[in-house]
């Protein structure tokens, strides 16, 4: 009997680890990859190469297109592991609606000067000087069945382990 299919959903500010994790616990899960950035708007990403943090309202239409592709994923019984800041609680249930019962949530969770050394130290459209918006916006989730809460820090193999170790999981 083949498991259903599943949603992991690795949420944090930039530079918390996000992407580095979704793809290498997508890979040992044999899973599909979404990347959340991919999924931006070139107006956005347009406004944040200029150093101005996205509004809510700059986020509903990017949430929406990761929720569809989730959802097609889904519809095809492809589990997937997203990358996705998904900072507010409100942003998460955009990004889950539908599908919330197979949905689960990785926060990985960095300091505010880490996450901008690792900014910063990265060629992407967001600049470092954007990481304490992220942070101002962060609505952290509390740690529940649905939600695991993890240093950042960790080495991705632990991370990775620890997710993979989670109840439901392969």
């Amino acid at each position: 009997m083949t498991a259903p299919a599943r949603v992991v959903v690795v949420m944090g500010v930039a530079g918390a680890g996000k992407s580095t994790l979704g793809a290498a616990l997508s890979a040992s899960l044999g899973w599909v990859f979404i990347e959340g950035d991919d999924f931006h708007s070139e107006a956005n990403r347009a406004k944040m190469r200029a150093g101005m943090p996205l509004t809510d309202e700059d986020r509903w239409g990017w949430l929406d297109a990761l929720n569809g592709a989730c959802a097609a994923a889904l519809s095809d019984g492809r589990s997937i592991v997203v990358a996705c800041s998904a900072l507010r609680a409100a942003y998460r249930r955009r990004l889950v609606r539908g599908f919330e019962d197979c949905a689960r949530l990785v926060h990985l969770v960095v300091g505010e000067q880490e996450a901008a050394r690792r900014v910063a130290g990265r060629s992407h459209f967001m600049p470092a000087s954007l990481v304490p918006s992220q942070f101002a916006a962060l609505e952290s989730p509390s740690a529940d069945e649905r939600t695991l809460i993890v240093e950042g820090t960790l080495p991705v193999r632990e991370v990775e382990a620890l997710v993979r170790a989670w109840p439901g999981l392969p």
